[in-house]
């Protein structure tokens, strides 16, 4: 007789989502309230909370669903406020769940005020009223958090951070034990504002957490997102944030899981919850639990809305106002938008985006990095007539910079290579304040015939994850020439794979071969012959074979 298939209904809540900015776990564990988990780390810039929570929460970018920080600049007045759900542009998970019927409780989440979607929804604001009505936190619990020769200063935000968490898993207690529990739960964990030592934050929210998770219906999948501090050093602050599944079916405890994209998130939540996943939502492609399958026929996203705003001249009004307070705040706020934005716009290489935010930069605040990001999105968009003035304009506001004079190299590298070799010589790439600047200096110095230099800033390039694929290119090739094909499969990374681009798919091949790995060349030459037939490059090195 064979086995009636599953047809038990889906918990209650289907899943809960909760986002934080500080480190809420101590280190990776592998059980959390008797329930197995597994972690990975998100491959990704460092974000305010706003954007964090909403780019988990929608499953695209802060370049796409627009909130990005706590308060924006209105354009009826020019005042700043909070953010609003009305400034997002893409849907979250609860505005399909609200169209299945489905009801979500978001729990000081930003940017859910007035939501109509979320009717339910305990706002931060709402959250700010209720820290201040509590009782007191009894003194040995902030003894208990604060090292003990902790700064006098840091124990009203102690106090303050243990009152938010409190706040927070109140509400979702009060929620899940409710006659009618949500049948989804999102919630914002939020850090302490002063610099209070991670270790000492951890073992409080963990407590909280895991009192919550036991709550739960044992087949409810939890998923958090999360500081990461497990390590040190570059490659670890292009990496801040992990991720932690607990529970869900068939999961697979695992330690870490390298290059996640939080944007799959999004995804993960809807599929968990039975949700239709709208096309731009990232599907999550997880090995470590089997996730519902999505559907065939994924909706369009509903509410999806292009920036109505005019920022150069918002811009223009902001820098045009009197010199008061109002001013400042105003351009502080518009300052550190584009900042995030240009951050994620640079570890996305969406060269046009960055362009139009690092314009928008140099007239803000014209620092160096805002003119250096000028001059290199102008570059790699290959607008050689625009270069010159975006140089110029660098070299006015900051001469005197080794920054500067990488990017007066790019305008005499191709007339006088010889020349910019004096020019490069006294610039030490350990040294140069802006990282992604080393990918240009490496390149140039391979140019001036610097080979050195030039291997070391693009090796230091690669590493703190500013490299774009020029710059591994490049460096591959100059070190395949060199004899080194294995450093030079290291420095090609990812390109070149399955219907990579071509050039440097040919360039893999020459690796390949070069490894002598003859099986995987003639897979890789047969699967360019198939975009290319013509390819004569590849038909000669294969017949070399």
């Amino acid at each position: 007789m064979t086995s009636s298939p599953d047809i038990s209904p889906p918990p209650t809540p289907r899943v809960v989502l909760i986002v934080s900015n500080a480190a809420v776990l101590i280190g990776d564990p592998e059980m959390l309230s008797g329930r197995p988990c597994s972690h990975g780390i998100f491959k990704m810039p460092h974000l305010p909370l706003p954007a964090l929570a909403m780019t988990a929460a929608t499953g695209v970018d802060p370049l796409v669903h627009g909130v990005v920080t706590s308060n924006v600049v209105h354009q009826a007045d020019l005042t700043t406020g909070p953010v609003s759900h009305e400034d997002r542009r893409f849907p979250a998970f609860w505005n399909d769940a609200a169209k299945v019927g489905l009801r979500t409780l978001a729990i000081d989440w930003p940017a859910t005020e007035g939501d109509p979607d979320l009717p339910d929804a305990i706002s931060p604001a709402t959250i700010n009223t209720l820290v201040r009505e509590a009782d007191a936190i009894a003194p040995d619990r902030i003894t208990d958090l604060l090292q003990p020769n902790a700064d006098e200063e840091l124990r009203q935000p102690a106090e303050h951070f243990l009152s938010r968490l409190d706040v927070a898993f109140a509400a979702a207690h009060a929620a899940i034990s409710a006659a009618s529990p949500p049948d989804l739960l999102a919630l914002v964990l939020r850090g302490s504002n002063k610099p209070i030592p991670d270790a000492a934050l951890s073992p409080p929210m963990q407590a909280a957490l895991e009192s919550f998770i036991s709550s739960l219906p044992s087949n409810t999948p939890v998923l958090i997102v999360r500081r990461w501090v497990g390590g040190v050093g570059e490659a670890d602050r292009r990496m801040p944030y992990a991720f932690t599944l607990v529970g869900g079916p068939q999961i697979e405890v695992r330690k870490k899981t390298p290059g996640l994209a939080i944007q799959a998130v999004g995804g993960a939540v809807r599929l968990f919850a039975e949700l239709p996943c709208p096309h731009g939502a990232t599907i999550p492609d997880w090995k470590f639990v089997k996730l519902p399958e999505p559907d065939a026929n994924r909706p369009l996203p509903q509410g999806i809305s292009e920036s109505q705003t005019d920022w150069e001249a918002l811009i223009d009004r902001v820098l045009a106002m009197p010199k008061t307070p109002a001013r400042a705040k105003a351009a502080r706020c518009l300052t550190y938008r584009f900042s995030v934005l240009a951050s994620i716009a640079l570890f996305r290489q969406r060269w046009d985006e960055l362009g139009s935010l690092a314009g928008w930069l140099v007239n803000l605040r014209g620092d160096l990095v805002d003119h250096w990001l000028n001059v290199y999105a102008t570059n790699r968009r290959g607008e050689s007539e625009a270069l010159p003035a975006a140089v110029n304009a660098m070299m006015r506001a900051h001469p005197n910079q080794h920054v500067t004079t990488i990017a007066n190299c790019l305008l005499q590298a191709k007339d006088a290579s010889g020349e910019i070799r004096s020019m490069l010589e006294p610039i030490n790439a350990a040294e140069l304040p802006i990282s992604s600047a080393l990918g240009t200096l490496g390149r140039l110095c391979l140019l001036a015939e610097l080979p050195e230099a030039g291997v070391d800033a693009l090796h230091r390039a690669i590493q703190s994850g500013t490299a774009c694929a020029v710059d591994r290119g490049i460096l591959a090739a100059h070190l395949l020439k060199q004899g080194e094909p294995e450093a030079a499969r290291h420095a090609l990374g990812p390109l070149g794979g399955p219907n990579g681009v071509k050039q440097w798919c040919i360039l893999r091949l020459r690796i390949l071969l070069a490894l002598d790995h003859h099986d995987a060349a003639v897979k890789l030459a047969e699967s360019i012959l198939d975009r290319y037939p013509a390819e004569s490059t590849v038909l000669q090195l294969m017949k070399r074979t």
